[in-house]
């Protein structure tokens, strides 16, 4: 299970970034090396760190907009090389291949997986049917339905507690609130990305987009599904408390909200 050390890696980038971009026009090697070599380890880890790392590159380069982003992009770039290089190269490369074979014909802009040594399981399952836009909107509907809600609250989930509620007459009550729940996470990441931008704000979007069209409609049938949700929980429940706490606020305002 890498889900672990993935995320500890992904909140101790996040950190050291976020000290990167603060202390300028002062340089910390430390702080520059260390924060390269962390967002390096992401990729390291599991391979859906790629839009992680690829995020806070553009964030540090967007931010700084300097000789230290330039560095801390090398750092990066061969903190992830040397030791992909060193240690089976050969089928780290097979498999970076396959998926980008398999996700170029199914963008329609290439041939179909191709098979390459060592990454059949790969293209098996990165391999779809649908079209471009069936499969986003099925991904979609997963993220809002099931991947989203899930990491707040697993009780209004799954096909038994969908039919408990039916036979009581309230088969309707599980999707009403898994789309409150969603529409609150939503909520609150427009209201961080009102206040403030950080490195998180960039993340977030870009590792979800890369799951809706990486997976190519499969991730509900995946039987992992929810490990690939799983690094975004530290903020998805981030944004719901940020939308809680403006309910609060708004609720204050009237005179019948209970104090506190």
């Amino acid at each position: 299970m890498s889900e672990a050390p993935f995320v500890f890696f992904m909140l101790f980038s996040v950190l050291l970034v976020e000290k990167l971009v603060m202390v300028r026009p002062v340089t910390s090697w430390p702080l520059l090396i260390g924060a390269g070599l962390a967002t390096a380890a992401l990729l390291l880890v599991r391979y859906f760190g790629l839009p992680i790392v690829g995020a806070i590159i553009f964030y540090v380069l967007v931010r700084l907009r300097n000789w230290r982003a330039v560095v801390f992009a090398a750092i990066v770039g061969l903190g992830v090389m040397v030791p992909t290089f060193g240690f089976g190269a050969e089928a780290a490369m097979a498999r970076y291949g396959s998926m980008g074979t398999s996700l170029l014909g199914f963008l329609n802009l290439g041939d179909a997986a191709i098979s390459r040594p060592g990454s059949a399981n790969v293209a098996a399952w990165i391999t779809s049917d649908l079209g471009f836009g069936a499969a986003i909107l099925r991904n979609t509907r997963h993220l809002l339905t099931s991947a989203l809600p899930d990491t707040i609250m697993l009780l209004f989930g799954g096909p038994q507690v969908t039919a408990f509620f039916a036979s009581i007459g309230l088969g309707y009550l599980p999707i009403i609130l898994q789309g409150v729940i969603s529409a609150m996470i939503i909520l609150g990441y427009g209201l961080c990305l009102r206040r403030r931008l950080t490195v998180i704000e960039v993340i977030a979007p870009a590792y979800i987009f890369f799951l809706l069209v990486i997976t190519q409609g499969r991730w509900p049938d995946m039987g992992s599904a929810f490990r690939y949700i799983f690094p975004m929980i530290p903020f998805v429940l981030v944004y719901f408390l940020y939308t809680v706490q403006a309910l609060d606020r708004l609720g204050r305002r009237q005179s019948w909200w209970p104090e506190t």
